[in-house]
């Protein structure tokens, strides 16, 4: 079953807080095979079309080549979680967009094979 291991929201950013104002949202999926979806936030917000890149390496390309020029945004927040194949300098190499790159600091995890719960404090 995949998981979902980055959100990356697509817009402006509004001029006088440095928030994002999205209108699209890109969710990176991985399991047996990645997947990018991509959600419309002012007319579609279920996903009106999904890439599926042929490998781990391809995953930042599908999205700066072929999912951000749909996307009129010049400005994307996102969320990488751990585990994804999608690496913040992939990111940081966009010269042309107002870029933010977030990661879990905090997280507190059930895992059903344990029976336990993990935490991970990387503020400490």
């Amino acid at each position: 079953m995949p998981s979902t291991t980055a959100i990356i929201a697509i817009g402006s950013m509004h001029p006088n807080d440095g928030c994002i104002n999205a209108s699209h949202i890109a969710q990176l999926h991985e399991g047996n095979r990645a997947a990018w979806t991509l959600h419309d936030l002012g007319e579609h917000p279920t996903a009106q079309r999904i890439w599926r890149p042929e490998s781990p390496d391809l995953i930042a390309q599908t999205l700066i080549i072929e999912i951000l020029p749909l996307c009129e945004g010049t400005a994307i927040s996102a969320t990488i979680f751990g585990g994804s194949s999608l690496r913040a300098e992939h990111l940081q190499a966009l010269t042309d967009r107002d870029v933010e790159i977030s990661r879990p600091t905090w997280s507190r995890i059930y895992s059903s094979w344990s029976n336990d719960w993990t935490v991970v404090d990387n503020e400490r």
